[in-house]
């Protein structure tokens, strides 16, 4: 077992390094830094993390959201979606999440055939 272990995480391991190769990947990393260093984009991405955390919090203790929380919220999300710096990252973190998402797949495609094939036979048990 825990060789079988070891093979499935040195796989794993060169999974990851292949993915981080990726232009995807690179993009996606040097976006993030780029939100890190500049200094209005960050600070617009904290306050409408902040007014998000804010609005949901209100929600669900069942208070009521005020229109100028909300008002505030829309004014945040047309400052992140007119920062270029954000966009790039918005987009670059998309791509990424495509990426995984088909990477996800993959891996788990081998467990859909053999679900599939157990609802199958299953099914056919019952019928006979």
């Amino acid at each position: 077992m825990d060789q079988e272990l070891d093979k499935i995480i040195a796989e794993a391991a060169k999974l990851g390094e292949l993915i981080a190769e990726t232009s995807v990947s690179r993009a996606f990393l040097q976006s993030r830094q780029g939100v890190q260093q500049d200094k209005q984009a960050l600070e617009i991405l904290e306050d409408y993390q902040r007014q998000l955390q804010k609005i949901a919090e209100l929600d669900s203790s069942g208070k009521p959201i005020e229109p100028e929380d909300k008002h505030m919220l829309t004014e945040l999300q047309q400052k992140v979606a007119s920062n270029e710096t954000l966009k790039c990252w918005m987009k670059a973190q998309a791509d990424f999440s495509e990426l995984m998402g088909k990477v996800n797949k993959a891996i788990t495609e081998p467990f859909q055939d053999t679900q599939q094939a157990e609802t199958n036979q299953g099914a056919a048990q019952q019928a006979g």
